[in-house]
């Protein structure tokens, strides 16, 4: 057995010693840093800089692909619009939940004749309709949009709008059920046409034979 000097160690008590200093010495946990870079890799943190612009950039795109969709599904619809306001009839369109959902600038025109003062104009019942030839108001059920709402289908309704005392028009109402796809109810489009120089001929031609059947007569 070989002594070892005093306050020499052995090469087995250093490596022992040093075992025992590596397991007690805290380690450092890398899951817990916000962001691990290397030289040689990208960033993988969720936070740094580059991930942020992408997401912004998809944002954006994103935004811009939601304008373009919504821009074409409004060219139609304002198409028609377009095209309906150069016609010389009253057209209004109800949904089937009997809500006007479109009427053009020639309607809006013929309902203001009908409003009376101090009123919006949007309720048909409210509005001065009166039968040809009289003074009688039109009842509420009995008026074109109305009827067309619960599911009338008719030509040649004739109606005068506006005060007898402040001139009126006549027109002349057609309606159409409109069916979706599936061959359902959608809704129903009104026509307004002015009839009022053809009844006022129609008119004067009547008088004209009253007076020559009279002439006749006597």
């Amino acid at each position: 057995m070989t002594m070892m000097p005093y306050g020499v160690k052995s090469k087995a008590a250093t490596d022992s010693a040093e075992a025992r200093s590596r397991q007690s010495r805290p380690t450092r946990s890398t899951s817990a840093l916000p962001c691990q870079h290397t030289a040689t890799a990208r960033p993988s943190c969720p936070f740094a800089p580059t991930t942020r612009v992408r997401r912004s950039e998809r944002l954006q795109e994103n935004v811009a692909e939601r304008k373009t969709v919504i821009g074409e599904l409004d060219a139609p619809a304002q198409l028609l619009q377009s095209i309906l306001d150069t016609v010389d009839v009253g057209i209004v369109v109800v949904d089937a939940d009997r809500h006007d959902i479109l009427m053009n600038t020639r309607q809006r025109r013929i309902q203001a004749l009908a409003t009376p003062p101090g009123n919006d104009g949007l309720n048909e019942a409210e509005l001065l309709l009166r039968y040809p030839g009289t003074s009688l108001p039109i009842p509420a059920a009995e008026r074109a949009v109305r009827k067309a709402v619960l599911q009338e289908s008719f030509n040649n309704y004739q109606v005068v709008m506006g005060s007898p005392s402040e001139g009126s028009a006549a027109f002349s109402a057609s309606a159409r059920q409109i069916l979706d796809r599936r061959g359902e109810r959608a809704g129903a489009m009104v026509v307004f046409s002015d009839v009022t120089s053809y009844l006022e001929m129609v008119r004067s031609q009547e008088q004209g034979s009253t007076f020559r059947i009279r002439l006749a007569v006597e």
